[in-house]
């Protein structure tokens, strides 16, 4: 089974993290968004996935779980713009 990654954040933080993610082939993106388009398209050419224009269109794609890279006081708005629950 492989897991289908929504990305919220593509920065050096999240490049961190897909590189160690990846490696094993068990987590795959899907989307991704970032307010800087230059590293959307950076993070979806090197992982795959398609560069989402609002964080609404990530979740919308078919996604299995997010991985919400920001800075620690942004997650809560991130988390409430996803609907997720937890």
């Amino acid at each position: 089974m492989m897991i289908k990654l929504g990305l919220y954040g593509c920065g050096k933080r999240t490049k961190a993290l897909l590189d160690s993610l990846c490696q094993d082939n068990f987590y795959k993106v899907q989307a991704a968004y970032d307010l800087n388009g230059e590293s959307v398209a950076s993070h979806t050419a090197a992982y795959g996935g398609r560069g989402c224009n609002t964080p609404e269109v990530v979740k919308s794609i078919d996604v299995d779980a997010f991985l919400i890279s920001l800075s620690p006081f942004a997650h809560a708005d991130a988390l409430r713009q996803q609907r997720i629950v937890l």
